[in-house]
């Protein structure tokens, strides 16, 4: 518990592996490409603190309006689903990337 960042992008559960080494307070940064988000949205450990836009090779954070993010298009599968594929779960609405808060 004595790293301030973590980084997923594009590497696996990350999250789930390392959550540990993170302390409290501390931020993880995730995109979705390989179910990480997805593991992260349900820890009880992380708690959404913002979202990362590109467009045009230009990024923007922001904070604006989270409740409308994470939310499936579907039926949400398993944690176990979600390992056992490597894929993450799909939202009505996405963003590039997403920051997460270590709560606990």
């Amino acid at each position: 518990a004595a790293f301030d960042l973590l980084i997923s992008l594009y590497a696996g559960f990350v999250s789930e592996h390392c959550t540990r080494y993170l302390r409290p307070g501390g931020w993880l940064l995730v995109n979705p490409s390989h179910g990480d988000v997805a593991m992260a949205a349900t820890d009880s450990r992380f708690e959404l603190a913002g979202i990362v836009r590109s467009r045009s090779g230009s990024y923007r954070a922001s904070t604006d309006r989270l409740g409308e993010y994470l939310i499936p298009k579907r039926d949400v599968v398993s944690i176990d689903e979600i390992r056992r594929t490597g894929r993450g779960v799909a939202y009505t609405k996405s963003a590039y990337a997403y920051v997460f808060r270590r709560v606990e």
